[in-house]
């Protein structure tokens, strides 16, 4: 599960990183990395 989970991670942090902190705010980002 951990090669899997790591990837994703990795892309949605540069996905966020490119498109900005103003879509996804602190508290939004922490609820979905603890539904990941």
């Amino acid at each position: 599960m951990a090669a899997v989970v790591w990837p994703m991670l990795m892309i949605l942090t540069a996905i966020t990183a490119i498109n900005g902190r103003r879509i996804w705010p602190n508290p939004d980002a922490t609820a979905v990395e603890r539904r990941m």
